[in-house]
């Protein structure tokens, strides 16, 4: 006869991980009705296989985040960036706005004409 602290071991071992599930605690106040003051213990049914099958680690998502590893150094073909991506969104944005293409500006700040696109947008 096996210990039956092994057993319960054993059967830890057959369950499948389950996604972490994070509580926010409601405090409980009696001046508001609340669904758990309708049910009753016996009409209360917890299906586990059904709380397993949909709260279930992925094997499978375990095992890319492992192998899928990124280098800490930019790859050398990488472009080295002056400007933030959000600033250079918003300069994107008015420049589309104004019908202006980034070789336009690039042109008239190279060439010191401020007058063909206005001192206000360079």
């Amino acid at each position: 006869m096996q210990n039956p602290a092994i057993l319960d071991k054993n059967e830890d071992t057959l369950k499948p991980k389950l996604k972490p599930l994070h509580w926010d605690k409601v405090r409980a106040s009696s001046d508001r009705a609340m669904v758990w003051d309708q049910l009753k213990s016996s009409s209360f049914q917890l299906n586990e296989e059904m709380i397993e099958t949909l709260f279930v680690v992925n094997a499978n998502n375990l095992n890319s985040k492992e192998t899928n590893w990124r280098p800490v150094l930019p790859s050398p073909n990488q472009e080295n960036r002056v400007l933030d991506p959000k600033k250079s969104q918003n300069i994107a944005i008015l420049l589309r706005a104004l019908n202006v293409t980034v070789g336009e500006v690039c042109e008239a700040l190279l060439e010191g004409n401020a007058d063909t696109l206005g001192t206000e947008l360079l």
